[in-house]
């Protein structure tokens, strides 16, 4: 009876602790704060109560989250609270409600970056076992974790890639962050990388489908960490083949980047083979953009997501 009950209290605090961070984030979002006087006041609120309010919310895993059971490490502590947040659900929530609204069962979905499944789980319970789910995780301990959870929710039409996605099959070296793999990525050694990289396997994403014998794809989540024209280049035929098939992929400026060259180039990729661009509101409605507003954005939110779709 105690134990049901001290459940049922931390059931409680996760819920009420999730909805104060949508509803700030919901408030963020609208355009008296978005571009009034109180944006910069509201990100330093979010800046310490969203990471506070995620960690204090952890629970022993596996957490139930959109449906599907995640397995997870505790995060690290200084991770920002982004491993906290997937455990929460609120991790990139309005994403998830797109793709969860968008994706039909039988439908085909790569998740590129799968990292534990965050994405990936999601789909796969939507398609269901007449789909088929493609995960590339290059980071070794991420993808047993992503096998595990796909095995955990029962998923054998959930195929785990341990590989980065690059422009050519071989091998690849890839940086490892000393506080989360959420944010290992691509190692430039011919740019003098430093810090510790291991060598992981590295496949073209036309190879793999290829090797699949071309599954047909509705969707593609992209989260390679500024690499994000390497996988384009190496999905020629898979995009090609799949002309319906939405991109949800990450921009990212100043301090995260370097500068924004990169993120040019990707939504130059697009937007000169026919693909519009959108953000992603909520209740998963999609807000029409183009690349120069994309730009202008950066210079005040340093990291979001955009949808790349054909007409």
């Amino acid at each position: 009876m105690k134990r049901a009950a001290v459940r049922w209290l931390a059931m409680q605090k996760r819920g009420a602790l999730r909805r104060a961070i949508i509803c700030r984030w919901r408030l963020a979002d609208s355009p008296l704060i978005d571009s009034g006087p109180l944006r910069l006041p509201m990100r330093w609120v979010g800046n310490r109560f969203d990471p506070w309010a995620a960690r204090s919310a952890y629970t022993t895993a596996p957490h139930r989250i959109h449906g599907v059971q995640l397995a997870m490490t505790r995060p690290d502590a200084n991770a920002r609270g982004g491993e906290f947040h997937m455990a929460l659900g609120t991790y990139e929530c309005r994403e998830i409600d797109y793709i969860r609204s968008v994706l039909r069962p039988g439908d085909g979905f790569l998740d590129i970056g799968a990292h534990i499944g965050y994405y990936s789980l999601v789909a796969a319970s939507v398609v269901g076992a007449t789909g088929t789910v493609v995960a590339f995780e290059p980071t070794r301990r991420s993808a047993e974790l992503l096998r595990y959870n796909a095995d955990l929710n029962g998923y054998p039409w959930m195929k785990v890639v341990d590989a980065a996605a690059a422009r050519s099959d071989g091998e690849i070296a890839l940086n490892i962050n000393d506080v989360t793999p959420m944010w290992n990525s691509i190692a430039d050694t011919n740019a003098g990388s430093s810090g510790q990289y291991e060598i992981v396997s590295a496949r073209s994403v036309d190879s793999v489908m290829a090797e699949l014998n071309w599954p047909a794809i509705s969707g593609i989540k992209l989260d390679v960490e500024g690499f994000e024209l390497d996988v384009l280049e190496s999905s020629i035929q898979t995009l090609t083949r799949n002309e319906g098939a939405f991109v949800l992929f990450e921009a990212a400026g100043p301090p995260l980047r370097a500068d924004t060259s990169g993120e040019l180039a990707v939504l130059h990729f697009f937007e000169s083979r026919g693909y519009t661009l959108h953000f992603i509101g909520w209740h998963a409605r999609l807000e029409d953009t183009t690349a120069q507003h994309i730009l202008r954005r950066l210079t005040r939110r340093p990291l979001f997501n955009v949808v790349a779709k054909r007409l």
